[in-house]
């Protein structure tokens, strides 16, 4: 059926027409527009074949509606046939010139009519022909176009990959580009346990520790495709029944599927699949087909390479790096250590009389006696030494020779932190090994030489290690040795404290110390600090700053932090019973408690069983502790303070605090350190900053209190500048629980003179 449309403002031009064409109908469909703007109108509401269109018309002319069609680009193409009562050869010139398929004069003949618009349904019939096999021309040669530059990119991927798993997502990244699908995923066949993994993804999701890790749509297909080496698609994959997740894949409108498999030779090496929202046409699919092969080849390649610079770099028994491959790696963490003044360690470490066992049970027992321990020793290193060894999958564990190891320790902050992990490998040779049906027991020495210290050359450190090694069997084996005798004293005085503390925390030989807050406005004792102190002999204390960073390393500190709640809690009770219900106990709070997950849940059940709250506690943090994960501890410290907890910043100008940054924690007090405190009297700098402090402070809402107090001047000035709070041994030096509540058995008022001290 053609649709035919007529546009003359004379009714019975176009009752005329219609009678002349009406036997006509079952093939013509007829329109009738009395205006140009009218005909456009019908144009636009649906498709017209013919347009017979009078010149002259009232309003607009067909001239003018001509134009019109001809300069847009959906109209066009539609063939129109100009009506007019005059006999000028000038108007079909230029109805012609303007684009007119054809113009008639009125009166118009049946035949001629008829004919006329015979001939122009059957040209735009072969128009339309044309322009559909030019547009169907153009999207082969379109889609050759990105067939062949998908091909050459990914050929050029695999030439220059370096890496399996890039090389894999930059493919995938490819192929989602040029065939435009949702996402494009491979999977790689793993050689030892025959299981295919995903290797790498693109397009919606594009991390592969992100979410599309929680759908793997096809999973079952894909197993099918490489057991069965061939290609398979679907563009219904909702009625496919090996393609599971359907709600998610409903949820995304992906409705197409097509995999191919990755084959050399005769083998499988993996799988290469797209999901679309769009069907897919013949020639994505030979276009998939096309580059299968390729990738193929390129992974198959890379994982030869791969598996070549494996055995030329590790050892083939315990699969851990060799020699050549850790003097390598020496060599760069001397570079990198030296220019950024980091510290790290080697440690070596020699099996004892290991020659026994390969005498006594043959050599297999030995290996597997080698393979048991490599495992034990890579389980035990912490995380950071793991991941912070290479940079590429190795393990920071080396196996040297026969039956020795050796291990880079990086970015080692103290000699406690590489004792501690030097304990950790001797722990594990403390359990026996178990091999052809027997219970071995081996021991170990170590050796540590640390850098700067014990040298700058990679050969230089090996060496001291080995000297160190010597020095650790002459002490009798399954011990450690530092290279450096000075560390050997240190870290034996570390351990001795750790172990001293652990006994300290079991017989509970800490006790707390109080030191009074003064108000400078009434001079009234508000609160005081808790300091914890630990008696080691009657009247012998070791002092605080020997022992937390001990306790923050092993772990103790959570324990003493919570010992030491619970101590000022009783404490503030006491007071409380007494009627001193005003009175404020700050507490240190440690970056490791700061970071406990259920630290907001500890301290709630210590209040709770203390029948305290929260307003009467402080909680002091420091600057540097905040800075160490200032996410977490501001999380941490928003809970706290919605539990009704005041907090202050303690050493606050020792740090590197912002005022930007302190907008952003919730804290009351800015604590003034001492180093500042003390100089004020003679230090214009320092009395300029600790003025300033005060009046930043105020400004934020915040109120300060000052430490370090020792001379009377020192409280007028600060009292004429508006500190809010002071603590120094000008009013008291920390003292016993006892003591402390004894000030205000003797000063019911809690005011305090200058100059009242227990000194």
């Amino acid at each position: 059926m053609k649709d035919i449309l007529f546009v003359d403002d004379d009714p019975k031009c176009l009752a005329s027409l219609k009678r002349i064409l009406r036997k006509y109908a079952a093939d013509w469909r007829f329109h009738i527009a009395q205006s140009v703007d009218e005909g456009i109108r019908r144009i636009e509401e649906r498709q017209i074949d013919l347009v017979i269109c009078d010149i002259l018309m009232p309003e607009k002319t067909g001239f003018e509606m001509l134009k019109t069609l001809k300069a847009d680009e959906k109209t066009k193409s539609i063939p129109v046939v100009m009506l007019t009562g005059m006999v000028d050869s000038k108007l079909k010139l230029k109805a012609l010139s303007m684009g007119a398929a054809d113009l008639l004069n009125k009166p118009i003949e049946k035949a001629e009519l008829v004919t006329r618009i015979s001939n122009c349904l059957k040209i735009k019939e072969y128009h339309d022909q044309i322009l559909n096999q030019n547009l169907f021309l153009e999207k082969r040669i379109q889609e050759r176009t990105r067939h062949a530059m998908m091909a050459a990119e990914i050929g050029s991927i695999l030439v220059q990959g370096t890496d399996i798993n890039e090389m894999a997502g930059k493919c995938c990244g490819t192929i989602v580009h040029y065939l435009d699908a949702a996402f494009a995923r491979i999977w790689i066949l793993d050689d030892q346990n025959k299981q295919l993994e995903l290797m790498a993804s693109n397009g919606m999701f594009t991390s592969l520790g992100g979410n599309h890790g929680l759908f793997c749509p096809g999973k079952l297909k894909i197993e099918n495709i490489a057991k069965e080496k061939r290609a398979m698609f679907s563009n219904t994959i909702a009625e496919d029944a090996d393609i599971d997740d359907q709600t998610w894949l409903k949820k995304e409108k992906i409705t197409a599927f097509a995999a191919h498999p990755l084959i050399v030779g005769s083998r499988t090496v993996g799988v290469v699949a797209m999901f679309s929202r769009q069907l897919f046409e013949t020639a994505d699919l030979d276009a998939i087909a096309s580059v299968a092969d390729e990738i193929a080849l390129g992974i198959d390649r890379k994982k030869a390479e791969e598996k070549a610079w494996f055995f030329a770099y590790h050892d083939t028994l315990t699969r851990l790096p060799n020699r050549q491959f850790f003097l390598k790696t020496l060599e760069h963490e001397v570079e990198y250590a030296g220019r950024y003044k980091k510290k790290f360690a080697v440690v070596l470490i020699d099996l004892d009389n290991f020659n026994r066992v390969n005498e006594s049970l043959g050599h297999n027992a030995g290996d597997q006696c080698l393979q048991a321990i490599s495992k034990r020793l890579k389980n035990c290193l912490r995380s950071s030494d793991m991941l912070a060894r290479l940079t590429l999958k190795e393990t920071p564990m080396v196996r040297m020779g026969g039956d020795e190891f050796i291990i880079l320790l990086q970015n080692t902050n103290d000699i406690f932190e590489i004792g501690q992990a030097c304990q950790r490998l001797l722990n594990e040779f403390n359990r026996l090994v178990h091999v052809v049906q027997k219970e071995i027991f081996i021991s170990a020495s170590i050796g540590v030489a640390v850098f700067p210290e014990d040298g700058t050359e990679p050969g230089e450190l090996l060496k001291n290690t080995e000297t160190a090694l010597y020095d650790a069997k002459k002490k009798g084996k399954r011990v450690f040795s530092f290279y450096s005798e000075s560390m050997n004293q240190e870290s034996i005085k570390l351990f001795e404290m750790e172990n001293d503390l652990r006994k300290a925390v079991i017989n509970q030989q800490f006790s707390l110390y109080f030191q009074p807050k003064i108000r400078l406005l009434d001079k009234k004792i508000v609160g005081a600090e808790a300091l914890i102190r630990w008696e080691i002999e009657q009247g012998k204390f070791i002092p605080p700053s020997a022992f937390i960073p001990v306790a923050e390393k092993n772990g103790m500190i959570v324990s003493i932090g919570e010992w030491v709640l619970e101590t000022a809690c009783k404490t503030c009770w006491t007071l409380h019973q007494a009627g001193h219900t005003d009175v404020h106990i700050a507490v240190n709070v440690s970056a490791l408690q700061l970071d406990q997950n259920d630290l907001t849940d500890n301290v709630a059940s210590i209040l709770e069983r203390n029948k305290i709250s929260p307003e009467n506690i402080e909680i002091e943090i420091t600057e540097t502790l905040v800075m160490s994960n200032p996410e977490k501890a501001a999380e941490n410290l928003r809970r706290l303070k919605q539990m009704g907890f005041t907090i202050a910043l303690d050493d606050f100008g020792t740090g590197y605090s912002s005022l930007a940054y302190l907008q952003k924690l919730p804290i009351d007090y800015v604590k003034i350190d001492l180093s500042f405190i003390r100089q004020i009297l003679v230090s214009t700098n320092d009395a300029v900053m600790v003025k300033t402090i005060i009046d930043m402070a105020h400004n934020l809402g915040l109120r300060v209190i000052a430490e370090g107090v020792e001379e009377e001047a020192q409280t007028r000035l600060l009292e004429k500048w508006g500190c809010d709070i002071v603590q120094g041994f000008l009013f008291g030096r920390p003292m016993p629980k006892q003591q402390f509540i004894g000030l205000f058995n003797d000063n019911p008022s809690q005011r305090i003179p200058l100059g009242h001290s227990n000194h």
